[in-house]
């Protein structure tokens, strides 16, 4: 009977003073994955808020404040789910939990160290979803020495096999070519890759390349002047061979391509306007006057014999070549072979007498040389011999008095 008036007591009293009942309700806000939601309650801990709430929190979960802190009015609780993911670095390929919103935060959360370099199948800052499959492929930055035909060179790759390691390289593998690793593994950090060919072996040799030389007229010059503004350089032509030793064949010698491994720099030459010298005055020496032989008297009276004066020889200076009587073809067969659409490898040098670009227009020639004729690729070239002479063609020139 005690008890029951004490229980009654209490309830009376906690039914006349209802403020004091309600004084004990906290208001909390509980997060889920940035979701929120507020939950009245008079639970003292936070395992007792999210059990009076009906919410479960997974050992893949992060909750924070941890399980057994205490809760007060507008305390905040946060949990994240977690997302079993799908990661692949390199080649190794394992699930994972995470709890992570996007991708980079992903990457920090397993522990995985990217820098700029590194191939990661999605964006950064992509979000992970909370559900549904999910997989990301990363790739870190590989350090591979790469031997091709006997040359060794380090590249670094996030390639995912040896075969798209090739294709980034440049490496273009023919039937005869062997390679020391399978084309669809992984090409790890450290690893060798190596091409030979099963034919025999490449060699080199290598060759000058000739320069040529550049030439444009400055009207503000010096006449006659010559400044060389840049010196020509040979460039080196590298040329492979392949030694063949194929079973049942004598063993020989082969061709196997070409690459130019510098190419020539051009000299250039800036000229003075042509020197016309002034025609020397003709000097016409005067006749020479044989005087008369002093005739003698003899005894008998004989004839008197007079000798005329020869008529006096003009000798006329030698005239000079003309323009029009220079082997203008021996020229056109040195510079271009006699093609009026010849071209040097950089295009610099341009038809019969292979004229840069400044020179033809500066002889008045229009457009591109190769597209004149060849009636009018020869005026132009006569009107730059009669202002500079056969140094516009360098060692060319010569051909045109032969």
């Amino acid at each position: 009977m005690r008890v029951s008036i004490v229980h009654g007591a209490v309830l009376a009293a906690l039914t006349a003073t209802g403020v004091a009942w309600v004084s004990l309700d906290k208001k909390v806000i509980v997060e889920i994955d940035g979701q929120t939601q507020v939950v009245v309650t008079h639970a003292r801990t936070v395992a007792e808020v999210l059990q009076r709430a009906g919410i479960q929190v997974e050992s893949h979960d992060t909750l924070a404040p941890a399980s057994g802190e205490s809760v007060d009015d507008g305390s905040r609780i946060s949990i994240r789910r977690g997302h079993l993911v799908t990661v692949r670095v390199n080649d190794v390929e394992r699930p994972v939990w995470v709890t992570a919103y996007d991708v980079n935060q992903m990457l920090s959360e397993i522990g995985v160290d990217t820098d700029d370099r590194a191939y990661v199948s999605a964006s950064r800052s992509s979000r992970v979803p909370s559900n549904g499959a999910f997989a990301l492929h990363v790739r870190m930055p590989a350090e591979v020495q790469l031997v091709v035909e006997g040359v060794s060179r380090m590249v670094v790759t996030t390639a995912p096999t040896v075969a798209e390691l090739f294709t980034a390289e440049g490496v273009a593998l023919t039937e005869y070519d062997e390679v020391n690793v399978p084309l669809d593994s992984y090409p790890a950090d450290g690893s060798t890759v190596v091409v030979k060919d099963k034919r025999g072996v490449r060699i080199s040799r290598t060759r000058p390349i000739p320069f040529k030389t550049v030439s444009s007229i400055n009207v503000k010059a010096v006449p006659g002047s010559v400044k060389v503004v840049r010196q020509g350089a040979a460039g080196v032509l590298v040329a492979y061979f392949r030694q063949l030793a194929l079973p049942g064949a004598p063993a020989t010698t082969v061709p196997d391509g070409t690459r130019i491994a510098r190419a020539p720099i051009d000299r250039v030459v800036v000229l003075g306007p042509k020197v016309v010298p002034k025609p020397a005055p003709v000097v016409v020496k005067a006749p020479v006057v044989v005087k008369a032989p002093i005739v003698v008297k003899a005894p008998a009276p004989k004839p008197v014999v007079v000798v005329k004066p020869p008529t006096p020889v003009v000798v006329a200076p030698a005239p000079k070549i003309g323009v029009d009587a220079l082997n203008w073809y021996a020229l056109a067969m040195c510079e271009s072979g006699n093609n009026p659409r010849a071209l040097s490898p950089g295009g610099t040098y341009r038809g019969l007498y292979q004229f840069t670009m400044a020179t033809w227009r500066g002889v008045g020639g229009v457009g591109d040389p190769i597209n004149a004729s060849r009636e009018e690729q020869l005026k132009r070239a006569k009107i730059l011999y009669l202002r500079v002479g056969s140094r516009a063609w360098g060692a060319c020139g010569s051909r045109l008095f032969r």
